[in-house]
């Protein structure tokens, strides 16, 4: 992704750092690819090691060479170096954004991250706003630039700093490694701790994210990375040709690591926690190795491998965004993700050779030069973003795609961080309905609320985007840690209701953040059921909601896919969903006060499910209800509402 901005020739180099590079960005795409490595996104782990190693390396020979404004000259070449061909990437994704996203309001998410983009800041827009291992941003992948470009900000002056404070000689580079690894060490400690989901009432209180979405995107949690690749600058070596078996070994052991890591580690691991030092340790073998070892540069010299680390900064920028638009354009298609991977290297070549280069070895390179540069990126990118969010309402027309998603809010309740929090109050004395759960219920809200109109009864709702108000991981290890539990009991107590309505998507939990298989079925089962207990035995009527049936299609109408793309889709297919919901439904019938809305009727007669009714939209996406589908729920849950009222 990032390399050094001088001739190769100017660094020392201990084995080919492009050979590392290109198994870096080649683990990455393939793991944006979907090509089975569920850990390739540690490459994004190794190109910090890399940068950090490059880096220092660099500053340490300006230093040592006593050159004249080190600070300034370092400032220029990053800015000659990366500006060009990210304003490059972000523009073009903007523009061909217009046609591919509209009149998606995903647009408006890329509008936003470009224009972080622009000051260096992407990783901050993405703390609340998405997950990376779920990501649909073309732009996501620029968080790890800004997590570079904030490490470049920092570390080279606080480096040459310690060394004008330090003495000369052997006592400067140890004192120097004593520092960094005292760093290292407190930005590993913090990696850790975040990673784990410790601290999660302090961060909440200070950002709308969770420990490990914080740790995963910020520069203080990433920059132990970086002082490992800058300590291995520092370690002085001796090539000989003893102990070369040892050296051998010493390669392959970092090479066996890298690879262990790209296959076993997963969207679960603890990044960047402890699973994160073994491609750290394993890089850093590899470059201690490599002078010492024939075996290494013949390995990491290897052309392919070098070409691949030539291009990785273009091919990191630009394999991203075609892997999304093809995922946007060919939902249904298997080759598209993999094969616009494959593409995105024609347009890397072209950039790196006709934009990367020409800036990076322009022989202009001033303060002044390197200022007016910086202008024109930021102006550029803000030129785009803000055509490309004032063109969204302007092409948004009224379709039924566009309907569907023209509701920022449900039944007036503002958007906070994760949810929707709400007390509507209608009627004095009357009974009062309780709207609890995840994103499934946010998104059956607007049913919920014309059923409580109907019947003259009040409405709270209180919902959380992937937390339901019980534990969805016997280890704990999610978003709750009793934290929504607690917030909806204390709700619950202040608000008295005559009714909770309780609607959360259970095999979400079970089968995708916690194993592919069969083992959360009873965890998640008996965690709401006994939340349904605790209910009822406060003299709490309570509504079920199961998990909707999802739909078979894809809501991305653009201008170059002008349709939404569907198709009717069995019932009986949805194996693991009828499985938690018949095990839910049946268990909930023999609690006395707990009542059922079935689903599978109203969304799937005859069992076939769609996800349109008379030109209409019923869900959002394959699984959350649009308002229309919503409305579905009304007469069900008034007939339960009004038999609950009458007993």
């Amino acid at each position: 992704m990032i390399e050094d901005s001088s001739p190769k020739k100017l660094i020392n180099y201990r084995t080919d750092i492009q050979g590392i590079r290109g198994v870096a960005v080649l683990l990455v795409v393939l793991f944006h690819a979907q090509f089975g490595l569920t850990g390739g996104y540690i490459g994004v782990d190794i190109f910090f090691v890399i940068s950090g190693y490059v880096i220092t390396s660099l500053l340490d020979r300006e230093i040592g060479a006593s050159r004249p404004r080190v600070l300034k000259q370092f400032y220029v070449r990053r800015i000659f170096r990366l500006l060009p061909i990210a304003t490059t990437v972000v523009t073009a994704v903007c523009i061909f954004g217009i046609f591919s996203l509209a009149p998606n309001e995903k647009m408006l998410d890329v509008a936003k991250l470009a224009k972080a983009t622009a000051f260096f800041s992407a990783n901050f827009e993405l703390l609340s706003s998405s997950n990376y291992f779920s990501a649909i941003n073309p732009l996501q992948h620029m968080w790890s630039l800004a997590v570079e470009e904030q490490f470049y900000l920092v570390f080279p002056a606080l480096y040459i700093g310690l060394n004008k404070l330090l003495q000369h000689g052997y006592s400067r580079v140890r004192d120097l490694k004593l520092i960094l690894t005292a760093a290292m060490v407190a930005s590993f400690v913090l990696a850790v701790l975040l990673s784990r989901g410790r601290g999660s009432q302090l961060v909440l209180s200070v950002a709308s994210t969770t420990p490990q979405t914080l740790a995963f995107y910020m520069a203080p949690t990433r920059a132990w990375e970086f002082l490992a690749g800058s300590l291995v600058a520092l370690t002085v070596i001796n090539p000989t040709s003893r102990h070369k078996f040892f050296y051998v070994f010493q390669v392959l052991m970092g090479s066996l690591m890298i690879l262990f890591a790209s296959f076993r580690l997963d969207s679960q691991s603890a990044i960047p926690g402890i699973p994160a030092v073994i491609p750290v340790v394993g890089v850093v073998l590899i470059v201690l190795a490599g002078s010492r070892s024939l075996f290494a540069r013949q390995i990491y010299s290897w052309q392919p491998l070098c070409l691949l680390g030539n291009i990785s900064y273009s091919w990191y920028l630009w394999h991203w965004p075609f892997i999304v638009f093809a995922e946007t354009l060919f939902p249904r298609s298997a080759i598209a993700v993999p094969l616009s991977a494959v593409v995105s290297i024609l347009p890397s070549l072209i950039t790196y050779r006709y934009i990367e280069n020409p800036f990076r070895y322009w022989r202009g390179h001033t303060v002044t030069s390197a200022f007016i540069l910086f202008l024109v990126s930021v102006t550029v990118i803000l030129g785009v973003a803000t055509g490309m969010r004032e063109l969204t309402p302007k092409l948004a027309a009224r379709t039924p795609e566009t309907r569907s998603l023209s509701r920022s809010h449900f039944n007036g309740c503002p958007r906070e961080s994760f949810g929707f929090k709400c007390e509507v109050t209608r009627f004095v004395g009357a009974e009062t309905v309780m709207l609890l759960g995840d994103s499934h219920a946010a998104s059956s809200s607007d049913g919920v609320a014309v059923a409580t109109d109907e019947l003259n009864m009040n409405l709270v709702i209180s919902t959380f985007d992937g937390c339901p108000p019980f534990a969805t991981d016997p280890k704990g290890i999610d978003c709750d840690f009793g934290r929504i539990r607690k917030d909806a009991i204390r709700l619950i107590a202040q608000v008295r209701p005559d009714v909770v309505i309780l609607s959360n998507a259970l095999s979400r939990y079970v089968f995708e953040d916690l194993s592919a298989d069969r083992i959360g079925t009873p965890f998640i089962v008996n965690s709401e059921l006994e939340f349904i207990k605790y209910l009822v035995d406060r003299g709490i009527q309570v509504v079920v909601i199961p998990e909707v049936p999802s739909a078979d299609f894809f809501l991305e109408a653009s201008l170059i896919r002008p349709h939404t793309d569907y198709r009717a889709r069995n019932l009986l297919e949805q194996s693991d969903r009828n499985l938690l919901t018949g095990k839910l439904t049946e268990e909930t019938s023999k609690i006395m006060g707990a009542h059922i809305l079935e689903t599978d009727s109203i969304f799937c007669p005859n069992g076939i499910c769609s996800a349109v009714d008379n030109g209409e939209l019923l869900y959002d996406d394959p699984s959350h209800l649009s308002h229309y589908g919503s409305l579905r729920l009304v007469g069900p849950l008034m007939m339960i509402l009004e038999r609950i009222r009458n007993s």
